[in-house]
């Protein structure tokens, strides 16, 4: 009874009816490989960001604080070894500590009719510049239900930066073309090239952007705002040997592509 609980709680009753709430508890089994696989994400940090996703409130996030803090060293020590990788493929990439190039699990609710005040999966960006720069570069986000992703390029560009890549595609559109045609490329997007290859992002223009002719042969690439590239991973491959293979061949792909837009961009 509420009586019962203000007698064990006399300062904070409502605190302790509070603490009664039952969280949600998800139906998603997060595959488990018979023995423990160091180049791999553990079960346990998928099992945590599943948790969230369905209880994703700040109560939640304290009760279950030691198993975030988990999650959050298994996801630091994998993309160490991401990064160690990125660097052979790309030595253009800012050489820093996983905490530097990892993004905070709050979300920015402050603009959003979305309150909820956790992202859906832990993620980090590594460029030439870092996570905050404006350059293309590679993210990484791991959650559950086979939406982890790994891919490369700019989403969503600034006004200014998305001119100058439009103006690029355009003084440049044969090498443009040429870097997604590539073999690499067919492999992380199954089969898919050219305008195909490219992710779809928030939003396109229906016609042409201002300034640039409306029957350009590149005019489907100039109505979109993002140039980015990269596939989503099975909770299975996530958590199974190889998985840091997987992650490093899909940035080695888009290497170019990173590499030309950030020419364009400056």
């Amino acid at each position: 009874s509420s009586k019962n609980k203000n007698h064990q709680n006399p300062e904070k009753p409502t605190h302790s009816i509070q603490s009664q709430k039952q969280f949600l508890i998800s139906d998603l089994k997060i595959p488990r490989p018979p023995k423990p696989v160091a180049d791999a994400i553990q079960p346990e940090t998928l099992e945590f960001i599943r948790d969230l996703k369905l209880n994703n409130d700040r109560e939640y996030m304290e009760q279950n604080r030691q198993r975030f803090e988990t999650a959050k060293a298994d996801f630091l020590d994998f993309i160490r070894m991401v990064k160690e990788g990125l660097l052979e493929a790309d030595p253009d990439v800012l050489d820093q500590e996983p905490k530097d190039s990892m993004m905070r699990i709050y979300r920015d609710v402050r603009f959003s009719n979305d309150k909820r005040p956790y992202k859906r999966q832990l993620c980090c960006h590594f460029s030439k510049g870092g996570k905050k720069s404006i350059a293309a570069g590679y993210f990484f986000g791991v959650t559950s239900g086979g939406e982890t992703f790994a891919g490369a390029g700019v989403w969503d560009p600034q006004g200014p930066v998305l001119h100058r890549i439009r103006q690029g595609i355009v003084n440049h559109s044969d090498r443009f073309s040429a870097i997604l045609e590539t073999e690499p490329i067919k492999k992380i997007t199954g089969g898919k090239t050219g305008i195909d290859a490219l992710r779809p992002g928030s939003s396109q223009l229906k016609t042409g952007p201002v300034g640039f002719e409306k029957d350009h042969p590149m005019i489907e690439f100039l109505k979109r705002k993002c140039f980015a590239i990269g596939r989503h991973f099975s909770d299975k491959e996530v958590v199974n040997e190889g998985f840091l293979e997987e992650v490093l061949q899909t940035f080695d792909a888009c290497v170019d592509l990173v590499h030309i837009l950030n020419e364009w961009i400056g």
